[in-house]
């Protein structure tokens, strides 16, 4: 089973469109990143479940990355115009949101620190054999160009992280398996947080139509 990773047509250019596939190839690359951070049981067919769809965002839309779940699908949005300027960003969007078909925690904020925290380790994790320069000047420009309640969201799982490498994972897998209240949930990722103002918006799309007028890499 492969990727369904597929393109907005009339969206992109020739050259944008070979970044797409470049993309495709670095995402199969870091699955075992990726799948670090998901429940024991998750395989790379159930990961590759989730259908992406790379297309122009409305200028209205704040995020650069969309996760939705319709009936027994998931869908994994990137705003295209990432791919001309954005590049390594666009691929920690994407597994950005690959994280949410795996995340288990109950608070909205939880949930994007969690998937902010694989999004950048699994990223590190398809870096790894470009030199330590290179890593750290290639995630220091996608912190430093996410909007500034992401770069909260990545802080506080750095704090988390820092004493303990799988204090994420372990708040994961303790909310899958209900073994923790989503008031402790709250708790512990509100203090990590340490952020006057961090939120997000709930996005509305017409989830059918993206299956519709897409081309396949």
């Amino acid at each position: 089973m492969h990727w369904d990773v597929r393109y907005k047509t009339d969206d992109l250019t020739k050259n944008e469109v070979s970044r797409v596939k470049s993309l495709g190839k670095l995402l199969q690359a870091a699955e075992d990143s990726v799948l670090e951070w998901a429940p024991v049981n998750t395989s790379k067919k159930q990961l590759r479940k989730n259908r992406i769809r790379v297309y122009n965002f409305s200028r209205k839309e704040g995020a650069n990355e969309l996760f939705f779940r319709y009936k027994n699908k998931k869908y994994v949005c990137l705003n295209a115009a990432l791919l001309r300027r954005r590049y390594w960003a666009a691929l920690q969007y994407l597994i950005h949101g690959l994280a949410h078909s795996f995340c288990h925690i109950r608070d909205g904020i939880g949930e994007e620190v969690f998937c902010e925290h694989v999004g950048f380790e699994a990223l590190k994790g398809a870096i790894k054999n470009k030199g330590t320069k290179l890593q750290r000047r290639i995630v220091g420009s996608v912190v430093r160009t996410s909007h500034p309640s992401y770069r909260a969201y990545f802080r506080a799982a750095r704090r988390l992280s820092e004493k303990d490498p799988e204090k994420m994972y372990r708040l994961n897998m303790n909310a899958r398996h209900r073994k923790i209240s989503k008031s402790s949930e709250k708790r512990i990722i509100y203090r990590a947080l340490k952020a006057r103002k961090a939120g997000f918006e709930d996005t509305e799309i017409d989830v059918p139509e993206l299956e519709k007028g897409f081309r396949k890499i």
